[in-house]
Parts: C-alpha cells; sequence; structure tokens
C-alpha cells in the first residue's frame, strides 16, 4: 500500500543529514515548496509568510514520510504559491512547452524553468543541500539538459538515428 497523499498546507520539517534543516509545504498535489531558509536546529511549527521561496516541485507522496521528514503541523498556503508553470519536451515532436493548470503552451525561455518532473524525497534532499552550499545540483541539472537538448526528438523512439 502506497503513502498517503500530505494534506494541502502541511508544513515539514527536512534533516539534510549534516546537522542543518530545510522546510517544505504541501501545496496542491503532487506540488510542494521548499523555503529558502536553512536552520542549524530543528525546527519549531511557524508560520512561514514572508519567508523566501528556493523552489516548487512536484513531489512523491512517499517523500513525504520518508526518513529525515517530520510533519511540523498544518497551515493556510497562499494561493500564488500555487502559480507554477513547469517544463517540458516532447519526446516525439520535440517541442518545448510549459504546463500549467492543465494547460500547454509554447515557450521561449525553458532554462530557468522547473523541469515537468516528480521528484523523490532523497534527490529533493541532495537538491536542498547543493541549493544551500550554492552548488550545481546533478539531478536537476540533468533534467534541464534533458529538456533543453534538441537531440531528444532526433532520438526518440521513432528516429531512424543510429547513435
Amino acid at each position: 500500500m502506497g503513502r498517503k497523499a500530505p494534506r494541502r498546507g502541511e508544513l515539514f520539517e527536512i534533516d539534510l543529514g549534516d546537522g542543518r534543516y530545510a522546510a517544505a509545504m504541501a501545496l496542491k498535489h503532487p506540488l510542494a515548496m521548499f523555503f529558502d531558509v536553512v536552520f542549524e536546529e530543528e525546527i519549531m511549527p511557524q508560520a512561514m509568510d514572508g519567508m523566501p521561496v528556493a523552489f516548487r516541485c512536484w513531489v512523491m507522496d512517499s517523500a513525504f514520510g520518508g526518513a529525515g521528514w517530520r510533519r511540523l503541523g498544518l497551515l493556510e498556503p497562499d494561493p500564488d504559491w500555487e502559480d507554477i508553470e513547469f517544463v517540458k519536451r516532447d519526446v516525439l515532436s520535440g517541442a518545448v512547452t510549459a504546463h500549467g493548470h492543465g494547460v500547454e503552451t509554447s515557450v521561449t525561455e525553458a532554462a530557468s524553468m522547473e523541469p515537468a518532473a516528480v521528484w523523490s524525497g532523497s534527490h529533493l534532499i541532495d537538491r536542498l543541500k547543493d541549493h544551500f552550499n550554492g552548488t550545481p545540483n546533478e539531478w536537476l541539472e540533468s533534467l534541464r539538459r534533458t529538456i533543453l537538448s534538441p537531440r531528444i526528438a532526433a532520438s526518440g523512439p521513432n528516429s531512424n538515428d543510429p547513435d
């Protein structure tokens, strides 16, 4: 049996495993928001209004109950936090589009957009550590290369490309 999805507005502490903690909030399933604040001790439940946002992405349900993730309580999220578009590349046509609110639109600047991917708990911990250390994250960079690479369409499943 799979894990239950978190409730919208549930606040989580994430133990980064190096003496630091990050905070996240579940938004409209499967979206979550990660705050751009690192804590040197366990987080006490508190309002997160006004805290900067590091990033928002889709998260696997299993992450929220996984190792290092602790529920802190339930808060009312700002509806604007759920207003996000994700970038993706169609593997057959090669078209890069933005996906948001059930609609796909063409996109001109995809490099800075969040890739359309569902993240695991361990990959998110890696991403958060890299974010707070100011270093590139291998998982995020790999997703961005895949989306921005013009070879994706040329090497799709219907390709005659011998490479």
